[in-house]
């Protein structure tokens, strides 16, 4: 289809994969309880399989869930790890300025500085 006509196959990939996705969250949405009106058989499986296995479960995830937790921040000290760069590099740049701009205005020039 894809080497028919490119826009349409993209469009029937896309709805696909959207499709895929509202189901796959309404298996989420129905899983944690029965009373939820979004049941599907797989929300259901999914919803015994929590209750018979929850109290195994627990004790072996908690050393996991201790130790990733602090794997959370990582994305936001990445962030404001190149936020900071972002920053300093603009500090360097307008330093680098400054020489320039206190002669531009001490020499009464109406011209902006271009180096």
């Amino acid at each position: 289809m894809a080497s028919i006509n490119t826009p349409v196959a993209s469009v029937l990939v896309t709805l696909t994969v959207l499709g895929a996705l509202f189901y796959l969250g309404i298996i989420i949405v129905g899983a944690p309880s029965y009373e939820c009106p979004f049941q599907t058989l797989v929300s259901t499986g999914l919803h015994r399989i929590w209750t018979t296995t929850k109290s195994h479960m627990i004790p072996t995830l908690y050393p996991v869930v201790v130790v990733g937790k602090p794997l959370l921040w990582l994305p936001v000290l990445t962030t404001l790890c190149h936020l900071w760069g972002a920053i300093q590099c603009q500090i360097l740049h307008i330093v680098h300025w400054l020489p320039s701009i206190a002669y531009w205005l001490h020499s009464h020039n109406l011209s902006l500085p271009t180096t």
